[in-house]
């Protein structure tokens, strides 16, 4: 310790000898830190920092839009995509600055996520509660609507089927999804949410996009998995690695929603295989710089 404290004592440490982002970098640290040692309640409260780094490439917000994460968690994926803006248009005056909204279940990590965006400087309107049973965010009696949505839902998650027989915004219009599945009953109220021609991503089950594709008969996920491709709303899914998320080993997908394709996109699925485009680490996978910029192109 001693001679620790002698070699910090022989440089002059202060704000101009660290990057600017070192606070909100060092808690995140801590946050991804307290996940790996808290693997039973992580994925109920934090989203892998290179993957919400690839969601924000992808979505990649411009000047004045608002950005909204319905499962806000300790708020990662709206501060990295706080900082992709920042990264891509810096402190012009001229940029309108994005705005940012979300709503988190729990209240430990409600505050988790009012402190991250506190320490990353940036305004955000978070909100306590139910996303599902007791919205918060609403104008004039109506859901709010924002352009970018990003979010990464508990996976498989169980909801009665009266949370969307009795649903009062109408969000769930192509189908009522699974009780014991709620993964397409979250894509649909996010779908439902989004501006006129904007975009959405979000993480999902590996299963939420192929489960009950053999069925002859009805099944409630592929059915409204089809009326979302036969409307061309998903414009793409991206196969991530396995063994990347905390509280499991399997592989997720990105699914990207767009309610207004580029005319070069319609009627296509751009479908990107990025299980092998990962790094050993410990305890879990991870995407290093050199993938999360390759996806991000190949689908740009």
């Amino acid at each position: 310790m001693r001679n620790l404290i002698d070699t910090l004592n022989k440089y002059r440490i202060g704000l101009n000898d660290v990057e600017p982002d070192i606070l909100g970098r060092a808690y995140e640290y801590l946050l991804r830190k307290f996940a790996e040692g808290s693997v039973q309640s992580a994925g109920e409260f934090y989203t892998l920092g290179e993957v919400a780094v690839l969601m924000s490439h992808i979505v990649d917000p411009r000047s004045g839009e608002s950005v909204y994460d319905p499962c806000a968690s300790s708020g990662g994926l709206l501060i990295k995509c706080h900082l992709r803006f920042k990264e891509k248009y810096g402190e012009d005056p001229r940029t309108e600055p994005l705005r940012f909204y979300g709503q988190e279940i729990l209240h430990n990590i409600y505050a988790v996520a009012r402190m991250n965006a506190f320490i990353h400087d940036m305004e955000a309107e978070i909100k306590l509660g139910d996303t599902m049973r007791r919205l918060t965010l609403i104008f004039n009696g109506s859901l709010m609507k924002f352009d970018v949505v990003v979010s990464n839902p508990m996976w498989n998650q169980d909801f009665p089927q009266s949370v969307y027989e009795n649903d009062e915004y109408n969000r769930f219009v192509y189908g009522y999804a699974p009780s014991n599945s709620a993964d397409w009953g979250w894509v649909q109220y996010m779908f439902a949410i989004l501006n006129g021609s904007r975009r959405m991503v979000v993480v999902l089950d590996t299963g939420s996009i192929s489960r009950g594709s053999e069925n002859a008969g009805s099944n409630r996920k592929r059915d409204i998995r089809r009326k979302f491709v036969e409307n061309d709303f998903v414009e793409g899914v991206i196969l991530l690695p396995e063994n990347l998320f905390y509280k499991t080993s399997a592989p997720g997908i990105i699914l990207i929603i767009n309610k207004d394709k580029p005319q070069e996109r319609r009627s296509q699925v751009i479908m990107i295989n990025a299980s092998n485009l990962h790094e050993k680490g410990r305890p879990k996978n991870y995407l290093p710089d050199s993938a999360i910029e390759k996806i991000a192109q190949i689908y740009h």
